[in-house]
């Protein structure tokens, strides 16, 4: 797999950027400035083949001579429109492009198939460009187009609830005389690993936490094969509450109570739930649910990831990666933001500076980068279970180098994530989005 790195001083752009070029068959890599690009490069020991560059970045003209140098045929991206761009001793870049807007994951797609265009062939094979047109990607469905439509005969797709760059969810109902409110989940096959079985046995295991699945299957519609999935509807879901206000302690005591208890049925039956964030916690009625479409298998080999909810080891699934994403999602509930996340593979997130005493022991516990050391789902429980002191905000807590550091780095097994996105950030109102 080829090798790409992201330099840009907006991480969580950079990040975005990567989930791109993860999707078109690249391990890429996202870093905030030189020194740590450098730092990173020589933790991986790798050969990149890709560099897209913010050449604002003070030292990035020095940097770019040196991947030339070291990094025989790599190629080199800029972004059009800074300052170093058009200095006449910027070392020889590839390829001047716009900026693709934040958050739009269609201009992302975009971007990442010009990219591909512009660049010799064997730079992104996974695009199928140039070489082989019949292999080019799909573009992405206009989904609000299907609204109205009735998909497999049966379900009628009322309206869009949200999508991602390769999924959508749209409303429906299930039943006849007493039929209710239901969402299905439309993806588009592409050539990619069947999802169909995996909901089969998703929808197998009956847990009252989690989100009923009614109905799965296979169809060709509008010239394109899809695989859709049809689940219980849900309310509200935690991100939509993040987007407005972060959670008091107590409220974060009784959501996390019900996903601490489904998560432990989930992993007792032999499975992790893979995706767990903040989208994927829903609100059924007075309920808490997890969403159950993304079951997998207990040792599931999994795709490539890279987003602030995914565990830094490479491995397969396994219950210890559903404690550092509940970890991740503990610190987003009671800030509204995820952790800040190191680059060195042996040192720990760090916290923001004040959080309720009892979930900092609890992200602590979580976010330990070595798998075996994280804390297990039953004794997350029981820690949770420890009266609430009656000043809850206690603080400011901060992350001291000795903290980061508790591990010598030779006992540590895991690696910087490999990176991809199972699902970019829907659109507003992305009820059972997974």
């Amino acid at each position: 797999m080829k090798k790409a790195l992201i330099l840009d001083a907006d991480l969580e752009y950079a990040f975005w950027l990567c989930r791109g070029l993860d999707q078109a068959g690249y391990e890429a890599f996202p870093s905030k400035g030189i020194l740590e690009a450098a730092t990173l490069l020589e933790e991986l020991q790798v050969r990149l083949d890709l560099v897209v560059v913010s050449m604002g970045l003070p030292g990035a003209g020095a940097f770019v001579a040196e991947i030339r140098r070291s990094h025989n045929g790599a190629r080199v991206v800029a972004f059009s429109g800074e300052p170093q761009a058009v200095s006449s001793t910027t070392p020889q870049i590839d390829v001047y492009c716009r900026r693709p807007d934040r958050g739009n994951d269609l201009k992302r797609q975009e971007w990442v198939e010009r990219v591909g265009a512009l660049l010799p062939v064997s730079v992104l094979p996974g695009l199928g460009l140039r070489l082989e047109p019949d292999r080019r990607v799909a573009p992405t469905p206009n989904w609000k187009q299907w609204e109205g439509a009735a998909l497999d005969g049966q379900f009628q797709l009322k309206r869009l609830l949200g999508r991602t760059a390769h999924s959508a969810v749209f409303l429906t109902e299930v039943g006849n005389a007493d039929s209710r409110a239901a969402t299905i989940k439309v993806v588009p096959c592409q050539g990619s690993i069947p999802l169909l079985p995996y909901w089969e046995r998703a929808a197998e295991l009956a847990h009252p936490g989690l989100t009923q699945i009614f109905d799965g299957g296979l169809c060709r519609f509008e010239d394109l094969d899809v695989e859709y999935v049809v689940m219980e509807y849900a309310d509200e879901n935690l991100a939509d509450v993040l987007r407005q206000r972060a959670l008091e302690a107590g409220e974060a005591r009784e959501m996390l109570e019900p996903v601490l208890e489904t998560l432990a049925g989930v992993h007792a039956h032999g499975y992790v739930l893979g995706h767990l964030k903040p989208s994927n916690i829903l609100s059924v009625g007075d309920q808490v649910k997890l969403a159950a479409d993304g079951l997998r298998p207990a040792g599931h080999a999994h795709a490539k990831l890279a987003g602030p909810y995914d565990a830094p080891e490479r491995a397969p699934l396994s219950p210890a990666a559903d404690v550092w994403a509940l970890g991740v999602t503990v610190v987003e509930a009671l800030t509204q933001h995820p952790p800040q996340r190191p680059w060195l593979k042996f040192l720990k997130p760090v916290l923001p500076p004040k959080m309720p005493g009892l979930f900092v022991d609890i992200a602590r516990d979580c976010l330990q980068p070595n798998p075996a050391r994280r804390e297990s789902v039953a004794g997350l429980a029981t820690r949770l279970r420890q009266p609430l002191p009656i000043d809850l905000a206690v603080g400011p807590v901060h992350e001291t180098p000795e903290m980061l550091a508790d591990h010598d780095p030779s006992e540590i097994e895991t690696g910087l994530g490999d990176r991809v996105d199972a699902d970019a950030e829907p659109v507003p109102d992305e009820s059972a989005v997974s």
